[in-house]
C-alpha cells in the first residue's frame, strides 16, 4: 500500500516542474542505474512528459487488480534485474514460480530497465526463449 501512495503522490505532483525534477532524479537510479549515457537520454524525456501522459497511466498501475497467472500454461520468460529495487526480485521470482512453464532470467547488476543497460543480456535471452538463429 504504501508503494501504491507513493506512485499516486508522484502522480499528483508530476504537474510541479520543480517537484517532476525532484522525482526524475530520483527515479533514475532506481529504473536506469548507474549508466550515465542512459540517464542523460532520459532525463530530458521524462521532464517533457506532462501531467496527461502520466495520470492515466498511474490510475491504471496502482487500481488494477492482482492478476492469477497459475492457469496460464502457454512458454513465458520472466526477466528480472537484479539491482531493480522499483520491483523487488522476490515478485518476479513468484510470478515466474506461478506461471507453469516459466523461464526466469535474472541480470546481474541490471535495474528495473535492464532491456536498455543489459541489452545483451536481455536479448541473448530473448532469442534463446524463442529459439530464433
Amino acid at each position: 500500500a504504501s508503494s501504491v501512495a507513493g506512485y499516486m503522490a508522484l502522480r499528483e505532483n508530476w504537474a510541479n516542474e520543480e517537484a517532476r525534477k525532484a522525482i526524475i532524479e530520483n527515479l533514475l537510479p532506481v529504473i536506469i542505474g548507474p549508466f550515465e549515457e542512459e540517464v542523460a537520454f532520459w532525463r530530458p524525456v521524462w521532464l517533457a512528459y506532462g501531467p496527461e501522459a502520466i495520470g492515466e497511466p498511474m490510475n491504471a498501475m496502482c487500481t488494477r487488480d492482482d492478476i492469477d497467472v497459475t492457469g496460464l500454461t502457454m512458454p513465458a520468460l520472466v526477466i528480472h534485474g537484479g539491482d531493480d529495487h522499483g520491483i523487488p526480485i522476490e515478485a518476479a521470482r513468484k510470478m515466474a514460480d506461478d506461471l507453469p512453464n516459466a523461464r526466469f532470467v535474472m541480470v546481474p547488476g541490471g535495474c528495473h530497465a535492464c532491456n536498455l543497460t543489459h541489452h545483451d543480456i536481455v536479448d541473448k535471452a530473448v532469442v534463446e526463449f524463442l529459439d530464433v538463429d
